[in-house]
């Protein structure tokens, strides 16, 4: 199971004959090491950054490619590979030229008071964003994610600015339809990571996925009966036959009937005694609550199934190109625009994964692809961008899914893909990806399929307050016995550093945002910083960051709430400090900021969260009592003693009160069901 890798630019480039990729301007950069490739090789895996449309690709020859102007040493590729693209790397002079200015670089980059200047005024970036030409300078240079490292700044910023300066000028003269393309880079630009985040929401889907010699769509449909908490409105499945058939069974919720319920009762028809196959559930994002929007997606000749979390950003322009050559759709989705993609590349004699390789090269957006193909039934190709797949193992038995919770009944072995990898699997190469990736085990939660004796899920979690809030409080192990002190394991150790934060912002969704606001409120109260902020993930942008004794508190239920990853990279980038307050072990913001306090309130199945917001409220609370002890020796103060002592008493309150409300909650829903608003 080898990938070619191939210089893949050049084959798209004659493939789409200028028609599709003419319009992305991109530079492809090469650093890989040279005597880590037979391992990669060997169980099919794949690096590939995003930066830029920033690509690594494997050559087996240094002279395979004419074009390669580093040379290897000690391993390593010494040298950097500019791809020659739309004349924007073959100015070499230029390059050089501007890679060499070290010395203005760190004239430019010294200039912190200048800079701190210019983007605290508002009207002075009003003018600065208006004159296009010198907007177009900085675009491409600014607009992504991943291209703010301070350490590798002067050469990316500088070069990449320049040279595409350059060519967008020499673009102007060319293009008639130029004004229509800058136009279409601003409102990138405006959305961008260095002035502000996406607004786009975080879908919500669970993936599932087994390989191995049971019976597949039976524990399909456990899995994806355990993630029902991250909501759906349908759901589905495809698996392969021994006969290499490919089926899918998929259904969208109704009035009359829900789509898990009626998956189950009918999959046995056409999946049973299937060892492979892929399952998901939806909400809704790309196209309206329909069967035919539902995943899997299979592409228009039917030989592979994908399901898909996240949002391709440029789904639009890639189905325009694939309805010119004639290729069908049946549903209105970005992720049926990914399998016919791969579906296209196939038609043109590539491989399962070249296929597949081909088709991500082209995709902006977040992503975790899982991929069968029937006439592979022992592979599953595996893609992650921005949105989490994790993949556990239990002696020749491969699982798959979107939150490791749903692989616990199952294994307790798992690894986590990385973002920008991509992974082609199979059972015989289990113990290659274990030498090759960290194992993780789960930790133990207890599963519930069902809310019984309640009949809701949220009124079932409303009654745990009570148990969820001890065990936020590790049952009292969060305080020290007879001095009144918070203790926090997640914190404790990064004292010193973190008590040199005078200026704090929290940063949270939804639920998660207003339990940061009475943070803010005890915070103040406490007096534990001289400024605290706290702001929706897609308000959190460079502008906003305190300049000096910063911190950032990110706090998210799943540890998997896209937009404030996205925030956690950029204070990554910036080497600001950052701690977390997430439930889910194990999860990405969680590993992102490598400290911070778990909520221990178990698995939250009702959307509308209950107990994760009391939680995070008496967890927050333990936070601003943990910064106000080490502040200027505050531990003997007549307030953090009070708090520390209502805490105790928290979770028994709730219980009382909740059972007390009941009756009268009961008599007011009455009133309140008959009303259309409050």
């Amino acid at each position: 199971m080898n990938f070619k890798f191939k210089t893949v630019i050049h084959n798209l480039k004659s493939k789409f004959k200028h028609e599709f990729v003419s319009d992305k301007k991109q530079l492809y950069f090469c650093n890989i090491m040279k005597n880590k490739y037979n391992v990669y090789e060997n169980i099919g895996f794949l690096n590939y950054g995003c930066s830029i449309k920033k690509y690594l690709f494997y050559n087996r020859k240094e002279d395979q490619d004419e074009e390669f102007k580093g040379s290897f040493k000690n391993g390593t590729m010494n040298g950097l590979k500019i791809w020659k693209y739309n004349n924007i790397s073959s100015q070499k002079d230029t390059y050089n030229n501007i890679s060499s200015h070290k010395n203005t670089y760190n004239n430019i980059s010294s200039h912190k008071n200048t800079y701190n200047n210019v983007s605290s005024h508002k009207n002075t970036y009003n003018n600065i964003s208006s004159h296009k030409d010198t907007y177009n300078k900085y675009y491409y240079a600014l607009f992504n994610n991943n291209i703010f490292n301070q350490k590798k700044l002067y050469i990316f910023f500088m070069a990449i600015c320049l040279a595409l300066n350059k060519f967008l000028n020499t673009q102007e003269e060319n293009n008639e339809n130029n004004n229509s393309l800058k136009k279409k880079k601003k409102k990138k630009i405006m959305n961008s990571h260095f002035f502000g985040l996406s607004n786009e929401t975080a879908s919500c889907c669970g993936i599932m996925a087994y390989m191995g010699n049971r019976d597949a769509s039976k524990i399909l449909i456990d899995g994806i009966e355990i993630l029902q908490n991250r909501g759906y409105d349908s759901c589905g499945m495809s698996t392969i036959s021994n006969k290499n058939v490919l089926k899918t069974t998929k259904y969208a919720s109704n009035t009359t009937c829900d789509a898990i319920e009626k998956l189950k009762s009918n999959y046995l028809n056409s999946h049973k005694n299937d060892h492979i196959g892929i399952a998901h559930t939806r909400w809704a994002t790309h196209g309206c609550k329909t069967d035919e929007n539902a995943h899997p997606h299979v592409d228009y000749g039917e030989r592979i199934s994908i399901v898909h979390n996240g949002i391709i950003e440029n789904y639009r322009e890639i189905k325009t190109f694939l309805l010119k050559n004639n290729i069908p759709f049946k549903s209105n989705t970005d992720t049926e625009v990914v399998a016919n993609l791969i579906g296209y590349f196939l038609d043109k004699k590539q491989s399962f994964q070249d296929a597949v390789l081909s088709a991500i090269t082209q995709l902006e957006g977040t992503w975790s692809f899982c991929i069968i193909h029937k006439n592979h039934p022992d592979e599953m190709v595996l893609a992650s961008n921005g949105s989490p797949l994790h993949i556990g193992f239990k002696d020749d038995e491969i699982f798959i899914a979107s939150e490791h919770t749903a692989l616990f009944m199952f294994t307790n072995e798992y690894i986590s893909l990385k973002n920008g990898e991509i992974l082609s699997i199979s059972k015989d190469k289990i113990n290659d990806l274990k030498l090759l990736k960290k194992v993780e085990n789960i930790p133990e939660i207890a599963i519930q399929k069902t809310p019984h004796p309640y009949p809701h899920w949220t009124i079932k979690e409303i009654h745990e307050q009570s148990a969820t809030l001890s065990k936020s409080l590790n049952n009292g192990g969060r305080f020290s016995s007879g001095d009144h002190l918070v203790k926090l394991g997640g914190l404790d150790p990064y004292i010193q550093d973190l008590n040199k934060i005078e200026n704090l912002v929290l940063v949270g969704c939804g639920t998660s945002y207003y339990a940061a606001l009475f943070a803010k409120y005890l915070m103040n109260y406490l007096n534990c910083f001289n400024t605290v902020q706290v702001m929706d993930p897609i308000d959190f942008n460079i502008s906003v960051i305190p300049k000096e004794k910063e911190g950032v508190i990110f706090i998210s239920q799943s540890g998997e709430t896209r937009d404030v990853i996205k925030a956690c990279k950029l204070a990554e980038d910036l080497n600001v400090r950052k701690l977390s307050v997430v439930n889910s072990v194990g999860s990405t913001i969680a590993n992102m900021t490598g400290r911070g306090v778990y909520l221990n309130a178990g698995r939250e199945v009702g959307v509308a969260s209950t107990k994760c917001f009391t939680s995070e409220v008496s967890v927050l609370t333990l936070i601003a009592l943990w910064f106000f002890q080490h502040k200027k020796n505050n531990q003997s103060s007549n307030k953090a003693t009070s708090l520390i002592n209502s805490l105790h008493r928290l979770p028994l309150y709730t219980g009382v009160t909740i059972k007390s409300c009941e009756n009268t909650c009961k008599t007011l829903s009455e009133k309140f069901k008959i009303q259309n608003r409050c």
